[in-house]
């Protein structure tokens, strides 16, 4: 079930239309997400009228289609960028008191005895003071309430003697960049569901539960920082841990001796368990209450990222219906993504759910082969249900590329569709594997201090792994706490990584899951699964009762196997605990007995380790294990092991496994059962394994047949093999034309050849003005006071105390790639609430309309002091092109008019598009624009001649000069004169030419996005009796379609591009067509995206086309086919 961006305005027929596009391929599902872009208003009359079309659609045709729920995410504000008031949160404009909090420290550090003054304090609550020791540490028992101290904005307190830190905490309104709404508060949750959730359900409750199975909260929220406060928290507090939390908030960010890592254990337990019940626990019950699953995801990069923005990842995963992640790029590159809620759902037989790749191809192109791959891993870590990206607008998107029918491939897209549907069914069963690892989040939480401190908060460290075939990187952002933490996520990301990687399966255990295993003899078991060996990682801190259930295992002839460092440290009494000291020693201790090592830091160890002590599963005895991946599962009572071949290169390799029958091949491609070659051996069945390209399958073991069976194996007659060479292909592109966007002009800059292009850069600016919550879009500066007038002379105090004056800024005319205004400001900082005004004089000639087009974050736009347009957007994806602009038709008058823009900025970004076009889009001719009104501007005389040169594309006949005449296409070269300025791409006529194999990157076809046929007729002999031909295509960018001699003989959207073409072939001449289909990245190359070009080499077909014979040859398939 893809995601279905709801972007541009919303109309019934067009919704059942898609919903109708989407069935035909395969797609029977899809989540609507209100998306930027999105000119309807979420949840108006207008949006339940698309939203009843798409339903009714989807009964009549078998189609699931859920919901994200809320406008963009974060979930839970019930946003309203159509209110262009701040807060755009109904939930917030209905209860303020629902707004999202933190205290916030204000500290001194002073030496007593003397007084101690603080003044400026807004909202203090509370205050403690500590006496330092000489290390800067607080001592513990000094901490102490000084929060009678408070008064009147102040704090006023006489300090013992010594070195003393005093904290008074100040409660503070602290939205997100566009979360609004305490999560951790049940009241407001509840609202937002009765708003939100139970709106849908009155307008659409028949649906609930059968046409609508699911819903999506595409979260990435966070329970605030530095420090999450929700009301009542300090009571909630003793309730959960005993004592009363307001004397030690010190600790949180300091250390203060042996209750330090305790105190900021159970706060990140109090909160993660506020956050996951009351938001993801309430919306998903409400929702499974009514029959709808719910799930989505959170911040699952790191253990640090989980502390610091939800708590406690696995504990949100526990409390959805459907545990779920974002994969984005090649994420499945790494199982650290996926293992943590792969194994929620395994240990509570839920479903799992993956935002699937989306982004992945971002910087250069995606393609069936790039999809299959990636959801190969995807897969293999557990997914079962994918959501790729797809969109409703035409034009508009977000975060490409689409995998939609956008894409030229989109009419093979079946195949994708109908191999992921076969590999989320097999992953509908039991998993099984031989290692646990343990979660050591508590140990991150105990080294949480950054969290709490501003000065240690460090989010600049990323991890990358890169995909061999694919320029765009896989990033795993993260934090650099300089501290244990960062040393327990280095090797935790490490074994998941290396486990796998030497075929060693694995699930994540966190200390609620260990608390529900039962121990057997040698072995522990979670829900259902069993395992034979546990692996930690580094941990200075764990809950007694986790360490505990190792040790039990452990006693019962368990494999234990610690990393890094052992604990010394207990959730439930502090530092230098004698249980946790006992535990250690008596399971890791010299001389202990039982099957438990600490390796340090030589997590190979670990590896070899496993070799010795444990079973392995599925063990490579030929061919190598570099890049050779598995997972078994259990389904109908047969054990299947889905195989992934993960690099670009055939394959060969024997494996041994434990599985009984005779084991088969089942392809998710197509289907297909295939008898595979197997011996039996002492140590378990050895199975033959094939494996093309990337690719992946099960191997499933049916009941072993009375009869000895026969298996095929097909050997290549690499003396016999046909080159069809590179040359000499007749070829056409399918499409009518060819256009041609970019030209290189005289001075030798490459020109984009788009009335896009021909926008307002000419602006004055003033500003910035600055107030917190995006309060500087509706204060009033500048202009604003002195009745929309742009006087330049004029100075005004900037909210920062500088001076703001009205200065030039942008360039004259439209440079090669200066379509973008950009407004510089001294000391802009940015982030939701700078703003900024613009202004432009235009001149026209007479009174006209003409179409406005305003591409940025948030706008107020003033035509000759009429206010005509406002958007207060913010929005997480926008692009300064006209697809993503505002746009509404205008009057100007004749002579000159004054355009004023108020501009706000999110993230520094001070970009803007602006343009004015006839009403058809086109530019507009007879418009001057200059920084200030002047002299009527005399007319343009006739420009001198401008002389562009381009490539040819292969495959045309003739250009259509911008005045409609056709010039035909008679040599490599040719002249054309144009009957005035170029603004809109070369159309070539599309015809048949000779052309050579190879990517269309480099040629005139580099910007062509669709199908082009390659014809050609050869010599073959007669194939005899037994022996089978087959085509080969070489490299293909990147689906093709094969007729031989008229008869259809297929298509290939992956590696490999081969076709059997035994039944026909003739002898003597043959006629060969070869259908090629790329991508929408080459006509996505354009502007912004111009640098897309050199990552696409996969283009076309590049070849060589080979016709090989082969023998077929018969082998039992039992011993005879293993060689």
């Amino acid at each position: 079930m893809p995601y279905w961006a709801w972007n541009g305005r919303m109309e019934p027929e067009k919704v059942r239309e898609q919903i109708r596009r989407m069935t035909t391929q395969g797609v029977f599902g899809a989540y609507v997400f209100g998306f930027d872009g999105l000119r309807t208003p979420y949840l108006s009359d207008e949006w339940t009228r698309a939203m009843a079309a798409g339903l009714e659609e989807s009964r009549k045709l078998g189609f699931a289609l859920g919901f994200v729920t809320d406008y963009m995410w974060p979930q839970g504000d019930y946003r309203d960028i159509w209110n262009l008031e701040p807060p755009q949160s109904r939930i917030i404009r209905e209860r303020p008191e629902f707004m999202r909090r933190r205290l916030k420290p204000v500290e001194r550090v002073f030496d007593g005895p003397g007084p101690v003054e603080i003044d400026g304090l807004m909202k203090p609550i509370l205050a403690v003071a500590g006496r330092l020791n000489p290390d800067g540490a607080f001592d513990e028992e000094s901490l102490r309430l000084v929060t009678a101290a408070i008064a009147s904005g102040g704090f006023r307190w006489s300090a013992p003697a010594g070195r003393w830190r005093v904290m008074v905490f100040c409660l503070e309104d602290h939205p997100m960049e566009r979360l609004n709404v305490d999560l951790m508060n049940r009241d407001a949750v509840a609202l937002y569901i009765e708003r939100v959730l139970n709106e849908q359900y009155r307008r659409f409750k028949p649906y609930f539960g059968s046409v609508i199975p699911s819903a999506v909260s595409d979260h990435e929220g966070e329970i605030g920082y530095r420090i999450a406060w929700t009301d009542g928290l300090f009571d909630i507090f003793e309730r959960a841990k005993g004592y009363r939390l307001e004397k030690y908030l010190p600790l949180l960010a300091f250390d203060g001796g042996r209750m330090t890592e305790k105190v900021r254990c159970d706060y990140m337990d109090v909160i993660a368990e506020l956050y996951a019940t009351n938001y993801w626990g309430q919306v998903s019950g409400w929702l499974q209450q009514r029959g709808v699953l719910l799930t989505g995801h959170e911040w699952e990069e790191s253990l640090m990222a989980s502390a610091a923005y939800q708590g406690d990842f696995m504990r949100c995963q526990r409390n959805m219906s459907m545990p779920g992640i974002d994969s984005l790029w090649n994420f499945a590159e790494s199982p650290r993504h996926f293992k943590e809620a792969a194994s929620v759902a395994h240990f509570m037989g839920k479903p799992f759910w993956v935002e699937n790749q989306i982004l992945q191809g971002r910087d250069s192109f995606i393609s069936p082969e790039k999809m299959r791959y990636g959801t190969n891993l995807v897969a293999l870590w557990g997914a079962t249900q994918l959501t790729p990206w797809f969109g409703y607008s035409d034009t508009l998107t977000n975060f490409p590329p689409m995998w939609d029918w956008r894409q030229p491939f989109w009419k093979y897209f079946r195949h994708y569709a109908d191999y992921a549907r076969r590999l989320s069914f097999m992953n509908d069963s039991r998993h099984v594997a031989p290692v646990l690892l343990y979660h050591p989040l508590t140990t991150v939480w105990a080294h949480s201090d950054p969290v709490f401190d501003e000065k240690k908060w460090n989010y600049q460290r990323s991890m990358r792994l890169y995909h061999p075939e694919d320029p765009d990187t896989l990033h795993i952002d993260g934090f650099d706490w300089k501290n244990q933490a960062v040393e327990t996520e280095d090797a935790y990301f490490e074994l998941m990584n290396r486990l796998p990687a030497s075929q060693w399966d694995f699930d994540v255990a966190d200390d609620y899951f260990l608390q529900q295993a039962s121990v057997g003899e040698g072995v522990i078991e979670i829900g259902g699964e069993s395992f034979r060996a546990i692996v930690i990682p580094p941990v200075s801190t764990m809950r007694r009762a986790a360490l505990a259930k190792i040790h039990e295992f452990w006693k019962q002839g368990g494999v234990v196997i610690a990393t890094g460092r052992l604990p010394s440290i207990s959730m439930d009494e502090g530092r230098a605990d004698p249980e946790i000291a006992r535990m250690v020693k008596e399971i890791f201790g010299a001389g202990a007995p039982g099957r438990a090592y600490f390796v340090g830091n030589d997590l190979g160890r670990v590896l070899a380790l496993l070799e010795e002590h444990v079973a392995k599963d599925f063990r490579v005895v030929e061919g190598g294990g570099e890049n050779l991946y598995y997972a078994r599962r259990e389904k109908d009572g047969s054990a299947a092991y889905f195989v992934v071949n993960n690099t670009p290169l055939a394959r060969q390799a024997v494996v041994e496994v434990s599985g009984k029958g005779r084991p088969e091949k089942w392809n998710s491609e197509d289907g297909s059962r295939t008898p595979l070659f197997y011996s039996l051996k002492p140590g378990g069945m050895r199975v033959r394994l094939d494996l093309g390209p990337w690719e992946a399958f099960h191997v499933v073991f049916a009941p072993e047949p009375s009869a000895a069976q026969m298996g095929a194996v097909q050997v290549a007659d690499t003396k016999a093999v046909v080159d069809l060479g590179r040359d000499d292909w007749e070829f056409r592109p399918l499409s009518d034309t060819v256009t041609v966007p970019y030209a290189l002009a005289e001075d030798g800059n490459e020109e984009w050849l788009s009335g896009e292009r021909r926008t307002v850069t000419e602006w004055l600016c003033l500003g910035p003005f600055e107030a917190p919550l995006h309060q500087a879009f509706v204060n009033a500066y500048g202009p604003e006071t002195d009745g929309l007038q742009v006087l330049r002379d004029k100075s005004y105090v900037s909210t920062n105390g500088s001076t703001a004056r009205w200065t030039a800024c942008g360039e004259k005319g439209p440079a090669p790639s200066g379509y973008v205004a950009h407004l510089k400001l001294p000391g802009l900082r940015g982030g939701a609430g700078a703003a900024a005004y613009a202004a432009t004089y235009v001149y026209a000639s007479g009174a006209r309309n003409v179409r406005l087009e305003i591409s940025a974050d948030a706008a107020k736009v003033w035509v000759n002091r009429n206010r005509v347009l406002s958007f207060h957007d913010m929005p997480a994806s926008r692009e300064d092109r006209s697809a993503f602009a505002h746009d509404m038709v205008v009057p100007l008058r004749a002579g000159w008019n004054e355009i004023l823009l108020k501009l706000e900025f999110d993230r520094a970004q001070t970009a803007f598009y602006f343009r004015l076009a006839d009403i058809s889009g086109e530019p507009a001719k007879g418009l001057y624009y200059a920084f200030q009104p002047g002299p009527t501007p005399q007319s343009e005389a006739a420009p001198s001649q401008r002389r562009y040169r381009v490539d040819v594309p292969p495959g045309v006949t003739a250009l259509r000069t911008p005045g409609g005449s056709l010039s035909p296409v008679t040599g490599p070269t040719m002249e054309v004169l144009a009957a005035g300025p170029v603004h809109k791409p070369l159309e070539f006529v599309s015809g048949v030419t000779r052309f050579h194999l190879g990517s269309w990157t480099g040629t005139g076809l580099r910007n062509y996005s669709g199908s082009a046929a390659y014809e050609k007729t050869f010599q073959a002999p007669a194939v005899p009796p037994g022996r089978r031909l087959v085509l080969d295509l070489g490299e293909v960018g990147v689906v093709a379609e094969v007729w031989l001699n008229g008869r259809r003989i297929g298509e290939r959207v992956w590696k490999p591009f081969r076709f059997d073409v035994t039944a026909a072939v003739r002898p003597g001449a043959n006629r060969l067509r070869i259908v090629v289909t790329n991508t929408e990245a080459n006509a996505r190359a354009v502007a912004n995206h111009r640098g897309l070009l050199p990552n696409i080499r996969l283009n076309g077909l590049l070849g060589p086309v080979t016709l090989t014979p082969y023998d077929v040859i018969q082998k039992p398939l039992s011993e005879g086919g293993l060689q």
